[in-house]
């Protein structure tokens, strides 16, 4: 399946693969559950209007994946809730128009 015809998003690069659960797209302060999915990608950046993007892996894990476009950047952590990143694992620089 390609991803781009599966969520309405634009500039989807995969940096990494990782057996993913679901997508949270966070825009603004909503959250909005997407259909979740299961293939091998991890990182994934969307482009559009999203500020801020997160990736859930599997349940056990308890990571996420954010996307910050203004500051051009991904944020891998553990322990998110509710778009709140307690522990920073990893950040990437990444080109975000």
């Amino acid at each position: 399946m390609n991803i781009k015809d599966e969520f309405p998003f634009t500039d989807v690069k995969i940096l990494d693969t990782f057996d993913v659960l679901g997508l949270i797209a966070l825009h603004g302060r909503a959250f909005r559950k997407i259909k979740p999915f299961h293939h091998r990608l991890s990182k994934i950046l969307l482009g559009g209007d999203f500020t801020n993007v997160g990736v859930d892996y599997e349940a056990g894990a308890k990571r996420a994946l954010f996307v910050e476009r203004k500051w051009r950047r991904v944020i891998e952590g553990h322990g998110v809730k509710n778009g709140q990143r307690l522990v920073v694992l990893d950040q990437v620089r990444v080109d975000v128009p």
